[in-house]
């Protein structure tokens, strides 16, 4: 199972996480860094398995404001939930550290 990690160390904006997440899940350069494009890439097209793990997520909670830290994690449930309804083996998983 491919493993992202975000470091909520390095996290201090909207565009961090897009950053970290297009570069370990190669999104290309066409990728549109919105949560519009996260949803659509991670429902559709990322390979599975695979597992985002949000180390020092709280951190990031503080930084991003609870909207958007809610809105993205939300993305996140969303594809895990897909797949799961699915059926799938290889699945979307998450977790918050």
């Amino acid at each position: 199972m491919a493993e992202v990690v975000l470091d909520g160390k390095a996290v201090h904006s909207e565009v961090d996480v897009h950053r970290a997440l297009a570069q370990q899940l190669e999104f290309g350069e066409f990728y549109g860094s919105n949560l519009s494009a996260l949803r659509d890439r991670l429902l559709t097209d990322t390979p599975r398995p695979v597992r985002i793990v949000w180390l020092g997520s709280g951190r990031s909670r503080e930084r991003l404001g609870e909207p958007l830290f809610s809105s993205i994690v939300a993305v996140f449930e969303e594809a895990a939930q897909q797949d799961l309804d699915f059926g799938w083996a290889d699945r979307f998983e998450f977790e918050l550290r």
